[in-house]
């Protein structure tokens, strides 16, 4: 996809989400809000954050970054939660707001937004751990940790909308906030993993 093809793809999903600029970037945001949140319930070293986003969303530009140490082992569905995490903290976001992130054109305009965390998904499950998309499994488990931490998604949200960009050392109060939330959603988190345990017969480095 060249540029102006990206650039008529990212005027559509602004004008079906029909949400003002600062909405817009807000969203931006919060997908990536939902990214950083999970990665660190389940251990992944955040170290950057960024949102690009103004009146028009999905340009490129927004993202997180995280460490993965030499030798760390992440047990698949971490990684895979942590990607799907993006739809549903946008999906949450929308359905605080009364609207049904199932239905048209707003269901479009999400899995466009997320289509490089979906993509990445596909390849991982089918590359990786032989099977097919298992992203549709992967949801539940970031919807117990976001549900459980979801103050601190905002308190991030608010703040990467202000800023544009943070460090690692900017994030951590954000990351860190709400220790109770925080056990809460790992001993959740952990209870689905444990659950779906014969899903996950591979794991990432």
């Amino acid at each position: 996809m060249d540029v102006e093809e990206k650039q008529v793809l990212a005027q559509s999903v602004t004008e079906w989400l029909g949400l003002p600029p600062r909405l817009l970037r807000l969203l931006s945001a919060v997908h990536e809000a939902g990214h950083a949140i999970v990665a660190h319930t389940v251990d992944l070293k955040v170290t950057a954050a960024a949102v690009a986003s103004f009146d028009t969303i999905g340009l490129g530009g927004d993202h997180i970054s995280i460490s993965i140490a030499a030798g760390q082992f992440v047990p698949a569905p971490d990684i895979l939660a942590m990607r799907a995490a993006g739809f549903q903290a946008s999906f949450m976001w929308l359905d605080g707001r009364g609207i049904d992130g199932n239905r048209e054109p707003y269901l479009q305009a999400l899995n466009t937004l997320a289509a490089g965390d979906l993509n990445w998904c596909t390849d991982f499950s089918r590359t990786v751990m032989g099977r097919s998309p298992m992203q549709q499994h992967t949801v539940p488990g970031a919807y117990a940790i976001l549900s459980r931490r979801w103050r601190a998604v905002l308190s991030l949200a608010y703040a990467l909308a202000d800023r544009g960009e943070m460090t690692e050392a900017q994030l951590q109060p954000f990351l860190c906030c709400g220790p109770q939330q925080q056990v809460a959603a790992r001993e959740a988190y952990l209870a689905w993993r444990g659950e779906t345990a014969h899903l996950w017969t591979a794991v990432a480095a």
